[in-house]
């Protein structure tokens, strides 16, 4: 909540919290432009999932669309350094 991502400064706020740092962290999220660039800024790994409800407003359905037409694309070893694909 009020993370300010993908500004670093979030993401070791709460991995400060947690007692973890950047090489044990595994960020999970649903957004490219917020949840996995934020993540991978800050050093961690990131996983990117499914959202689990369709987005009402028209800002995040076209930020959604931005994101569909960046992973097509993005060549493969971009997207490796974007997310990761679980293949290390």
């Amino acid at each position: 909540y009020k993370a300010g991502k993908p500004k670093v400064e979030g993401y070791n706020k709460a991995m400060a919290r947690m007692g973890t740092d950047p090489k044990h962290t595994l960020f999970i999220g649903d957004q490219i432009f917020t949840d996995i660039w934020g993540a991978r800024r800050a050093g961690c790994k990131a996983v990117l999932v499914s959202p689990i409800q369709r987005e009402g407003m028209l800002f995040f359905r076209f930020k959604r669309f931005l994101e569909r037409i960046v992973l097509r694309l993005c060549p493969r070893s971009i997207k490796r350094q974007i997310l990761y694909l679980g293949e290390e």
